[in-house]
C-alpha cells in the first residue's frame, strides 16, 4: 500500500481562480484492478476542493497525449497522437460527498507512464484543492489538517475559567479525527470539546481550548505562552507548522488582578433631591439613590469577582480635611462573596451629605503615590486591571487639587507618572445632572475619563422621575465595560401600571456561565415591585422560592438574582422575567452573564467635537472568534439643542438672578447653577428635545465588527448609542445588547470666535473673549477645569472669569506706548493668534453725526451724539443701541479718514449685550458718492482696513445693525434693541482739500 499527497511540496492547497486551468504532474501508482480482473493494473485518485459547492472539472493526460476529461462512463487515455498505437487504458470519474471526487485510471499493460492532472474552476470564486493519489482506494482517503494560524490570545481574571475556540478545517480527501484523550496539554489549559471530533473533507469545526487562570499572576509580567500540537487519526503524514497545512495552536495568556476603586461625591448637593429641593427622607435625596445603586452593584461586583482583586471605597469632601483618613469609606481590601459586602454597603448608607465640592482632592486621595488606593508596586501597575469609577453631582468648588492634574497635557496639567492613563488606571465617570438642578461639568467628567487608560468611559443621569434607575444602570455599566468579563442579553427599560405582570425574555446560551438577573426601580419602596424567574426547565424562581444555586439580594429599589455557572449550565435557551407591581412605576430590568459570547461596543475617538462624524463600533465575539452574518442595528438618542447655548442666550432678570442666589447661599453651587435657577425662577424654561433614530450597522470585511456612522453632530452634550445584536451561532440563537455614551465637546475656531476690549483708561482694559465653533456652538465651563484656556497677553493679567453668557472676561493692563496685543487658548489649541490692538488715546474720534436712522424699537429713541468723542470720556454703559436694522453715520467737521498702510485704520466699539449683535462698518466713497462695505463683526469691537476695500480715505463711516434683535428669547422687549455703539476711532485723519 503506497500513496503521495499533494500538491507537493504539501505547504498549502492549490488555488485555482475562477475559470482557470491548472495542471500539474503526478507520480504513477500501480494496484490491483477494482473490480478484479477488468484492467492490469489501476491507479486511484482522489481529489478535495474546497471553498465552492460547484465541482471542479477533472483532466487526465498521459504523456504527450491529448488531456482527457474525466466522465462517469470510462474513457480512453492515449500516450501519444494516435488513438489505437498510443492506447494506455481508461479514465473514470466517481462523485462522493463533501465535495470529494474519485479518478480511477486502468491499465491495459504492465507500462510506466507520465501524469499529469488537470483541475478547472468551474465557479466565479477562488477554490483550494488537495489530491491524493495510491495504489489502493482506500490510502486515497488522507486528512489535511488546517488550523487557524495566529494566536489564541486569553485575557483573564485570577482564577477565571476562559474557554476560546480555534478553527481546525479538513482540506483532506478523508475524514480528520482528533482523537481521544487528545494531545498532552499544559496543566493550565484542557480540550473542552467532545473528543474523538471527526471533521469531514472540506469541512471546519471549532475546538475548545479552555484555560483555567491561576490564583497569582505569573512573573514577571503576568502572561505566558505555550504551543500545542494535533495530531489526526489516521495521521495526516504531511502536516507541518505553518500557514495552510498547520497543526499546531499557539496560546498566549495574560493574568490580571482587579483593582475597583469608587470615588464617592457625599457633597452638600448630594443630600438634596434630584431637582436640588430639601427632603428629610435620606432615601429620597440623590445620596439615597446612589446608596440603593451602590448596594446591588456591590452584590453583583461580589458575585463575578469575588477571589479576583481589590475593592476600596472612598468619598469626597473628607469630614475632616485635616485627616485624610476621612476620605476614606472602605480602604482597600480583597473582594469578598456578596455575604461579605454587608459592611460595606451599611458604611456608604451612614454617611451624610455636606461640604462643597472638592474633586480633585478625593481624586488626589486614591491616585497620589502617598496615600493611593491603586497598588504602587510596579508588577501590579503593569499587570493589574484597575478601575476607578467616579460619581458627582457637582462642579469642582474647592479643595486644594484640580481634576486636571491627573490628565496628561495638553488637556490637563498632569506630571509625568501621575497621569490615570500613566497609572493604568481606566476612568469610569457618572455624571449627575438634570439640567438647571445641578451643576455637574460634565465635559470635565468627559475629559476625565478621556484622558485615562484606554480612553475611559462616561454615564450621564440627567432625566428626571428614572434618576434612580439611572443611577444603579450606570454602575452596572462598569461591570459590561470590562471591569469583569460579562455582557448583557437583556437591558431594557419599561413601564408597570400597577396591576396583572409584564414578562420578558433573555437567551441564555451555552457560551454563558454565571448569571445576575435585575430588576431596579424609582420610588423607595422594597415591596413596591417583584420579580420572578421562569427557567428553561419549567422552574419558577421567586422572593418566595429559589433553589440552590440562586442568591436573592432585595434592596429598597431593586431585586437581584445571582445565579452561579452549575446552575445556569443546565437551564440554556429563554429565560422569562415576570414583573409585577403594587403601584405604577418605571423600572429597568437587566441581565449579566459571564460569557465568551460578547458583544464590545466602541467609539472611534475618546472625544468628539461637535461636527465630528461619531463612528461606532461592534465587535461579536464567540468564544474569541468572531461572529458574522448577525442582525446588528445602533439606536441614538441625540439632542435637538445644546442647554448650554440656551442659558447662555438667556437673559435672567436681575430680581430673578438675587432670589436664585439667595436660595443657593451657603450651599454647594456655583455661579452657572446660579444662572439656572434664576432662569426657572423667572419662568424661562429650556424647550430641547431630543431624537431618537436607528441605523444598520454592517461587516463589509467579514470579521465580526460591525459599524455604522453617525453623521448628525453640530449639537453639542450627550449622545448615547445603544446597539443590538441578533443571530446565530454553531447553531446557539442570541441576543446581545451594549450601550456606549460621549459628551460631544465644543472646539473653538479662530473664524467663529471674538475678542471684545472695554478700555477702562490709559494702560487698562477689560478683555472679553467669546468662544465660538463653526456652528454658533458656545463654550459655558468654569476656565480653571480647563487645561491651557486664558489669554496670552503682553502685559499683566489674571485669571479669565465666566460672564455665564459663552464670553470669559479678564481685567489687563499694558503698556499705552506700545499697544494691547492679546491671543486666546483652549486645551493646547491657538484658537485666536496674537493680535494687536490699537489704543484708544492713540485714536481720533468723530465729532459729526451725518446721518441717524433709528432701527426697529420699541422705546424712545437714544441721542446719536452719545456716539461721538472718546470712550475714554464715558462711563461703560454708555452707547447708542442702534435698534433692529438701524444705522449711524459719523465724521469729522474738517478731515477725512485715511488708510494706513499696516491697517487697523478703524475699531469700532461696542458694549456687548448678553448675546452677540452682528454688524457692519461702511465708508463713503466720496467720488462715486457710493457705500463701501469695510467688514462685518459679530457683535464685539472689532479693527478693520480701509485698504482691504480698496479706500485710500473717506469722509464718513457708518455702522448698521444686522441681528434685527428687538427682543429677547422669552419674547419680551430690549431695553437696548440691535448693536450698541460706544464710539468709533481712527488712526489717522489729514486736512479735508478745499477746507
Amino acid at each position: 500500500m503506497a500513496f503521495h499527497v499533494y500538491p507537493d511540496p504539501q505547504t498549502a492547497p492549490l488555488v485555482v481562480t475562477p475559470g482557470g486551468t491548472v495542471f500539474t504532474g503526478i507520480t504513477q501508482f500501480a494496484g490491483i484492478s477494482v473490480p478484479a480482473g477488468v484492467y492490469n493494473k489501476m491507479m486511484f485518485i482522489r481529489v478535495a476542493s474546497s471553498g465552492s459547492t460547484v465541482p471542479p472539472t477533472l483532466l487526465v493526460r498521459a504523456g504527450t497525449g491529448t488531456p482527457v476529461e474525466a466522465r462517469p462512463t470510462p474513457t480512453t487515455l492515449a500516450r501519444g497522437p494516435d488513438p489505437a498505437g498510443d492506447y494506455v487504458g481508461d479514465v473514470v470519474l466517481l462523485g462522493e460527498a463533501d465535495n470529494v471526487q474519485q479518478l480511477r485510471v486502468g491499465f491495459v499493460a504492465d507500462t510506466s507512464e507520465s501524469w499529469q492532472l488537470g483541475i478547472k474552476n468551474n465557479d466565479t470564486a477562488n477554490i483550494e484543492v488537495t489530491w491524493v493519489v495510491a495504489d489502493s482506494i482506500p490510502d486515497t482517503a488522507q486528512p489535511w489538517i488546517s488550523v487557524a494560524t495566529g494566536v489564541l490570545s486569553y485575557i483573564a481574571l485570577v482564577n477565571e475559567v476562559v474557554p476560546l475556540n480555534v478553527k481546525v478545517s479538513n482540506k483532506g480527501t478523508g475524514p480528520l479525527t482528533l482523537p481521544a484523550p487528545g494531545p498532552v496539554m499544559p496543566a493550565e489549559f484542557a480540550i473542552t470539546s467532545t473528543l474523538p471530533l471527526t471533521i469531514a473533507p472540506s469541512r471546519s469545526e471549532m475546538l475548545q481550548i479552555t484555560f483555567t487562570a491561576p490564583a497569582t499572576p505569573p512573573q514577571p509580567n503576568g502572561s505566558g505562552s505555550a504551543k500545542v500540537t494535533l495530531v489526526a487519526n489516521p495521521p495526516d503524514t504531511t502536516a507541518k507548522i505553518g500557514s495552510g497545512h498547520n497543526q499546531q495552536v499557539n496560546l498566549s495568556t495574560t493574568t490580571q488582578r482587579l483593582e475597583v476603586v469608587l470615588l464617592l461625591d457625599s457633597s452638600g448637593s448630594m443630600g438634596t433631591d434630584p431637582l436640588g429641593g430639601f427632603t428629610a427622607d435620606k432615601a429620597l435625596t440623590r445620596w439615597g439613590e446612589l446608596t440603593s445603586a451602590a448596594n446591588h452593584f456591590l452584590d453583583i461586583l461580589a458575585h463575578f469577582g469575588e477571589g479576583r482583586g481589590r475593592f476600596g471605597i472612598a468619598r469626597f469632601p473628607a469630614t475632616d480635611p485635616l485627616n485624610p483618613a476621612t476620605y476614606d469609606i472602605v480602604p482597600m481590601r480583597a473582594i469578598p462573596g456578596f455575604t461579605g459586602m454587608a459592611a460595606a454597603q451599611n458604611l456608604i448608607s451612614m454617611i451624610t451629605p455636606t461640604g462643597g465640592t472638592p474633586m480633585g482632592d478625593g481624586l488626589a486621595r486614591v491616585l497620589s503615590s502617598t496615600t493611593s488606593y491603586f497598588s504602587n508596586d510596579p508588577f501590579d501597575l503593569k499587570v493589574n486591571r484597575r478601575w476607578l469609577i467616579l460619581f458627582s453631582d457637582g462642579a469642582q468648588n474647592s479643595g486644594t487639587h484640580l481634576p486636571i492634574e491627573f490628565i496628561a497635557p495638553p488637556n490637563g496639567t498632569a506630571a509625568p507618572g501621575s497621569s490615570l492613563a500613566d497609572l493604568k488606571v481606566h476612568l469610569f465617570a457618572v455624571a449627575y445632572g438634570i439640567d438647571g438642578h445641578t451643576d455637574v461639568e460634565h465635559g470635565l467628567m468627559k475629559t476625565l475619563a478621556a484622558g485615562s487608560f484606554g480612553g475611559g468611559h462616561a454615564r450621564n443621569v440627567d432625566d428626571e422621575g428614572v434618576t434612580a434607575t439611572q443611577v444603579a444602570a450606570a454602575l452596572r455599566d462598569t461591570l459590561k465595560a470590562g471591569l469583569t468579563p460579562t455582557s448583557a442579553p437583556r437591558d431594557p427599560a419599561g413601564f408597570h401600571p400597577g396591576h396583572g405582570e409584564i414578562r420578558h425574555e433573555a437567551v441564555i446560551t451555552p457560551y454563558d456561565g454565571r448569571a445576575v438577573f435585575v430588576l431596579t426601580w424609582n420610588t423607595p419602596d422594597p415591596s413596591r415591585m417583584r420579580l420572578s424567574l421562569l427557567t428553561p426547565a419549567g422552574e419558577t424562581i421567586s422572593p418566595d422560592f429559589t433553589l440552590p444555586g440562586i442568591e436573592l439580594r432585595t434592596g429598597d429599589r431593586s431585586q437581584v438574582y445571582l445565579v452561579d455557572a452549575d446552575f445556569v449550565r443546565g437551564r440554556f435557551g429563554t429565560w422569562s422575567l415576570v414583573v409585577t407591581g403594587s403601584g405604577p412605576e418605571n423600572y429597568v430590568y437587566d441581565v449579566l452573564a459571564e460569557t465568551s459570547l460578547d458583544l464590545t461596543v466602541e467609539l472611534d475617538q475618546a472625544v468628539h467635537y461637535a461636527g465630528n462624524p461619531i463612528t461606532v463600533s461592534a465587535r461579536l465575539t464567540g468564544a474569541g472568534g468572531p461572529i458574522t452574518g448577525a442582525s446588528v442595528t445602533l439606536e441614538v438618542d441625540a439632542p435637538t439643542a445644546a442647554v448650554a447655548n440656551w442659558l447662555a442666550a438667556q437673559q435672567v432678570p436681575e430680581q430673578a438672578m438675587n432670589e436664585a442666589k439667595e436660595l443657593l447661599a451657603g450651599k454647594d453651587a456655583t455661579p452657572i447653577l446660579v444662572k439656572q435657577v434664576g432662569a426657572g425662577l423667572a419662568g424661562l424654561t429650556f424647550a430641547g428635545a431630543r431624537q431618537t433614530f436607528t441605523l444598520p450597522m454592517t461587516d463589509p470585511d467579514g470579521s465580526g465588527v460591525y459599524r455604522a456612522t453617525v453623521a448628525a453632530t453640530t449639537v453639542p452634550e450627550h449622545y448615547t448609542f445603544t446597539v443590538t445584536a441578533v443571530g446565530i451561532t454553531d447553531g446557539v440563537a442570541f441576543r446581545r445588547e451594549g450601550t456606549q455614551q460621549t459628551y460631544v465637546l465644543v472646539l473653538p475656531k479662530h473664524e467663529y470666535s471674538q475678542i471684545d476690549i472695554n478700555y477702562l483708561k490709559s494702560g487698562q482694559a477689560q478683555v472679553t473673549v467669546y468662544p465660538r465653533d463653526e456652528y454658533g456652538n458656545v463654550l459655558l465651563v468654569d476656565p480653571l477645569m480647563v487645561a491651557d484656556f486664558g489669554l496670552s497677553v503682553k502685559g499683566t493679567f489674571t485669571l479669565m472669569e465666566s460672564t455665564l453668557n459663552g464670553g470669559y472676561v479678564c481685567p489687563v493692563e499694558y503698556d499705552p506706548a506700545a499697544g494691547l496685543e492679546i491671543g486666546f487658548g483652549f486645551g493646547g489649541v491657538k484658537v485666536i493668534d496674537m493680535q494687536r490692538y490699537r489704543p484708544p488715546d492713540r485714536l481720533h474720534f468723530p465729532d459729526r453725526v451725518l446721518e441717524y436712522s433709528p432701527g426697529i424699537r420699541h422705546g424712545r429713541t437714544p441721542d446719536a451724539k452719545i456716539v461721538l468723542g472718546s470712550i475714554t470720556r464715558k462711563k461703560p454703559d454708555k452707547a447708542v443701541s442702534l435698534g433692529g436694522g438701524g444705522s449711524v453715520s459719523v465724521g469729522f467737521a474738517d478731515r477725512v479718514v485715511l488708510a494706513h498702510r499696516d491697517g487697523g485704520d478703524v475699531t469700532v466699539f461696542v458694549r456687548p449685550d448678553t448675546d452677540l449683535r452682528p454688524y457692519r462698518l461702511d465708508a463713503l466713497d466720496e467720488p462715486t458718492g457710493s457705500w463701501v462695505n469695510v467688514g462685518v463683526s459679530s457683535g464685539v469691537t472689532a479693527t478693520f482696513s480701509l485698504a482691504d476695500s480698496g479706500l485710500a480715505e473717506t469722509p464718513a463711516l457708518r455702522v448698521t445693525d444686522l441681528s434685527g434683535r428687538t427682543r429677547g428669547p422669552d419674547n419680551k422687549v430690549l431695553r437696548t434693541p440691535g448693536v450698541s455703539v460706544r464710539g468709533i476711532g481712527v488712526l489717522d485723519t489729514a486736512v479735508r482739500e478745499g477746507r
